[in-house]
Order: structure tokens, then sequence, then C-alpha cells
């Protein structure tokens, strides 16, 4: 591979940005909310389920218009560093959030904002990152290596959540190590060993970070003379490319199962089986967690290979039957046991689907200044109604009072997608203006 420092940069930032959803969103901040700010577990499910919809919604609106202006501009690495430094700024802030169970009523209140306010901030630029960040990917690597090069930029991204769970290990859970308290001395006051998690996280972000606005070349900008001009060229070159616009929309649905897995997935473990963040059962909820990164890395990176050597679209199907038998394993079983398997199964097979779905797009687009706006639409495709996941898990939580119907729309969602799937990937035919 010629591009070999732009393509480790490349990957080294999927290192850099992925503890902090794990540690935030899946895992730790998320359970913290529900368990200890907010005044029950059932309205603490419905309030994080709502705001990670919002924050699906906002990204939906303004991925398309961002990845717009980034190619018309030429300045796709420098919104890639203002929603870095604005994820990593919100998620430090998280430090400020206490146990609200001493707390007055309007100080439980303003809690409660703060995170959920601070929360989303964090989400909407963390996710939001990556209508530039895959738009990148053409430029670090030959097309012979997208898939790889896709595969372990996820991949890493998963280990890196692993060891960032790692790291929180002694801190959060110290019993897990036989000791008697956190790790260098950190108070369990006030939950201390969990807030301090997330500045944590936020340091590890713009640490790792670096390399990719070091080494990354900016690809060329648009000829277009005018932002109009620069969208609506992206929305007619995702109708003129064969198979793209359909794609998109399937692809719409099979993400919103997954912003399901990856926002509730840990909130789901602590409901129905138990898992906290502290006490006896923190041990499992890390374990679980370090399991499904771990799980997760692996099927990233050998999905990548898969990828250029079976065909990315192959490869996606597969993994998408796979994740709806195990989401259905999961949400049917009440055996822990059977529960941890998959968990494990879902996480092996998400990173392929991810993975597979940028290169898929990637290769269809084959013009460089398309890239940013067609992977604006490509966020909009995976956000547009990806409210709808998260909401509507509120919804069934709150009518049915159990986790399991909330969780049931994920594979609902994946089932659908599949359907949506045509015969043959996007971008098989010649694009007109090549």
């Amino acid at each position: 591979m010629k591009r070999r420092m732009p393509a480790i940069a490349y990957i080294l930032y999927d290192w850099a940005i992925s503890p902090l959803p794990t540690l935030h969103t899946t895992f730790i901040f998320s359970i913290f909310f529900v368990q200890a700010v907010a005044p029950n577990e059932i309205l603490g499910n419905v309030w994080w389920s709502w705001m990670i919809a919002a924050c699906s919604f906002t990204i939906a609106i303004i991925s398309p218009l961002a990845g717009a202006d980034g190619d018309r501009r030429g300045t796709r690495k420098r919104w890639l560093l203002f929603m870095t430094l604005i994820s990593a700024g919100a998620t430090s802030c998280l430090w400020f959030v206490l146990p609200t169970s001493e707390l007055t009523e309007q100080a439980q209140n303003w809690m409660i904002i703060l995170t959920l306010v601070l929360s989303y901030f964090a989400i909407v630029t963390n996710d939001g990152v990556y209508t530039f960040y895959n738009a990148l990917l053409p430029a670090v690597a030959e097309r012979q290596w997208l898939g790889r090069v896709s595969g372990w930029a996820f991949g890493i991204g998963y280990i890196s959540g692993l060891l960032a769970l790692f790291c929180a290990l002694p801190v959060v859970a110290p019993g897990m190590f036989g000791l008697s308290e956190p790790l260098f001395g950190i108070s369990t006051d006030d939950a201390t060993n969990i807030r301090i998690t997330m500045p944590f996280v936020s340091l590890w972000l713009i640490v790792f970070s670096i390399p990719l606005f070091v080494f990354c070349p900016e690809p060329e900008k648009a000829d277009e003379p005018n932002f109009k001009e620069t969208f609506n060229s992206g929305l007619k070159a995702v109708v003129e490319i064969p198979g793209l616009l359909r794609f998109l929309v399937a692809r719409m649905f099979y993400a919103d199962a997954l912003v399901v897995v990856f926002a509730m997935g840990g909130i789901y473990a602590g409901t129905e089986f138990g898992f906290s963040i502290g006490g006896a059962t923190a041990q499992n909820l890390i374990v679980f967690g370090i399991v499904l990164n771990l799980t997760s890395g692996l099927g990233a990176i050998l999905g990548g290979y898969s990828d250029d050597f079976l065909g990315s679209y192959l490869t996606l199907r597969i993994s998408l039957i796979c994740l709806a038998l195990s989401a259905l394993a999961a949400i049917l079983t009440s055996s822990l046991f059977v529960f941890w398997i998959a968990g494990s199964c879902l996480g092996l097979f998400i990173g392929p689907v991810q993975s597979c779905t940028r290169v898929l797009v990637a290769n269809a687009v084959p013009r460089a200044e398309l890239r940013s706006r067609i992977f604006g639409l490509f966020m909009l495709s995976g956000k547009a109604t990806s409210f709808i996941g998260p909401l509507l898990y509120g919804v069934f939580v709150s009518v049915f009072e159990t986790s399991r119907a909330g969780m049931s729309v994920a594979l609902i969602l994946l089932i659908l997608g599949f359907i949506l799937l045509a015969k043959v990937p996007p971008g098989q035919k010649t694009y007109p203006n090549q």
C-alpha cells in the first residue's frame, strides 16, 4: 500500500473517537444516568432514549448541509476538527454531573437537564464527524485496500473502546481486582470514580486524533460556485448512481437498528439482567462491555478481509442475517448464559455491517469532490429516521414496562433493512459524468 502513513493516521482516528460512545453512550455513563441521576429506571430509560432520538434528528439535518459545505470550500478536515473539539469539551463537562438522591428537587431537575444537554452535544458531534471522516477513506488508500483499511479502522476502534474499559476497571469496579477502593485513591463519594471516566475519554480523543489532521490529505474541493449548486449536485448524484438511493433507504433501517443496540444495549443489560455500575453486578457489566468490544473489533477486521476477497455486498447480507438471529435470541432468552452468547454474536457481526456499508458507498461514488456531500446524505440515511428507533424504544418501555419490548424495535428494523436491499450493490454501472 503506497499511502501507508495517511492510512495509519486514518485508522488511528477511529482509535481516538471510539472510547467516548463506549464509556458514555453504551456503558458506564448511560447506566449512571438511569440508576443514579434519573428519579427511577423507567423514566431514565425514556429520557435517555428520547435524547438519543433528538441527537439522531439533529445529525440528519446538519450532516448533508455540512457535507456540501465541506466539499464546496474544501474544509472537510476543519469541520472534522471543529466537531472533535466540541465533542471532547461537552464530554469532559459531564464531570460536573452528580447523583441526585440527596439533592433538592430543583437541583435534581437541573442535574438531569445538564446531563441530557451535555450528552446531546457530545453525541451529535461525535457522530457528526463521520460525514467527513468517511469521505476521507478513498484519499488514504487505493481501491483494492479500501475494505481492509475500513475494517481495520472499525476494528481498531472497538479495540480502543475495549482498552478504555480496561483502564476504567480498577476505578469503576475495583472489586474485580480485589481492591477495597478505586485505583489512585479516587473517591467513590458522589460517584467520583464514575464521573472521572468522562474527562478521561475526552483527553483520549484529543491526543489520538492529532495524526489524522497532520498526515491525511484534504481531497480537492468541488467546482460548484455556490452552496446551493453543491448541495443539489449531491442529490442528483444519489439519484443517478445506479442503486445508490435504494441502498441508502435500506441502510436507513438497519442503521436505525444499530442505534438502538448501541444506545440502549447497556441499559437493556442493566434492567433485564441486573447489570449495574456499582455493587456485585458491576463486574458483569464491565465484562459484558469488554466481550462486546472484543467481538466487534474481531468481526470488523475479519469483515474487512471478507469485504476485499468475497465482496462487500455478500458480506453485508450475511452479517445482517446473523445480526437479526442474535438480536432475536437476546430478546427472547431469560438465561444469562444465552444472553452472553447472543451479545457476543451481535458484536461479531456489527463491525462487518458498518465497514462494508462505508466501502460500498465509497466505491459507488467515483469523483472525490462529491464524497463529503454524498457521505452527508449517507449520514442522513443513517440518522433521518434513527430517532424513531430510540423513540419507539421509549414508547414501548413506557407502555409494556419492560425493556424486552423496546429492544424488539431493533429486530424489526434489521429485518426491514435486509428486505429492502437490492440484489446487486450500488454503482455497478458507469456514472454518467465520470
